[in-house]
């Protein structure tokens, strides 16, 4: 076995590919995704590497070869050559760091929920309005992420109780969340919401909040829950009602629809 480091560059990548023969099936949404990190400079030499048999034949790391090529970007790997062709049998069975455990190693408190919260805030700016399928960011995006915007550790603790409190009509997660997008639009407002809603304490029978409030109560009673993309349509249309001091008696949101904006 021989280990070297070395530069990738495209047409590098191509000659390596040329032997790669035998691997799973490539993920076209796979290699996109590592060539857009690497075009933003995300990718980062971690000494994950590039692993060949005595043949030259590519056992791990053709997505990685493919997103250089897509990129046209050049990429420092660790190159690992002359594994017996078994080896292959017994890769990537271990478990990937995920986000949760890059800010537990940076020492951040409540390391799994800012994982989420931090996803869900970027996946929501994107225009992804529901958590049923994620949105894909790389651990070095959220990071650089959670460093511009340190204000979410203190929207964390004050959603930790604001969930106790709510009876855990909401999730944590869509506490900050939210917390954070409505503070972005009028800081003393949001804090005002997000408090109101999960307490009950302060609001009219005519308040957007309180009915809100009560159809957040039905669902965590109901066998038939709400969806992601409806529940967060109508706590947005509650605070944007709430924004323009209105009243209403009901929500509802069709997918037909375009979903609200955060006003």
């Amino acid at each position: 076995m021989k280990t070297e480091i070395r530069e990738i560059t495209p047409s590098i990548a191509e000659e390596m590919l040329k032997k790669n023969i035998n691997n799973r099936k490539l993920s076209p949404k796979h290699i996109s995704f590592l060539s857009q990190e690497m075009k933003a400079g995300n990718w980062l030499f971690d000494g994950q590497p590039l692993r060949f048999d005595g043949f030259g034949r590519v056992l791990d790391g053709q997505h990685r070869l493919n997103a250089i090529i897509a990129s046209e970007t050049k990429q420092k790997f660790l190159i690992v050559s002359g594994l017996t062709e078994e080896t292959f049998k017994v890769m990537d069975t271990g478990k990937n760091r995920n986000a949760a455990d890059a800010f537990s190693i940076l020492g951040a408190a409540y390391a799994s929920d800012l994982a989420a919260v931090s996803r869900f805030i970027i996946g929501f700016k994107a225009g992804n309005n529901s958590e049923k399928h994620g949105h894909k960011t790389s651990n070095t995006f959220l990071i650089e992420w959670y460093n511009e915007n340190k204000i979410i550790d203190e929207m964390l603790v004050e959603a930790s109780k604001l969930h106790y409190e709510s009876g855990k009509i909401i999730t944590r997660k869509l506490i900050c969340s939210f917390l954070f997008l409505f503070s972005e639009k009028h800081t003393e407002q949001g804090k005002a919401f997000m408090y109101k809603l999960c307490t009950g304490l302060g609001i009219e029978l005519n308040n957007p909040i309180y009915v809100l409030r009560k159809k957040l109560i039905a669902d965590k009673n109901s066998v038939l829950k709400m969806t992601s993309t409806y529940r967060n349509a109508i706590i947005i249309k509650c605070w944007n009602l709430y924004r323009e001091n209105k009243t209403v008696t009901y929500f509802k949101f069709d997918n037909s629809v375009k979903f609200p904006v955060i006003k």
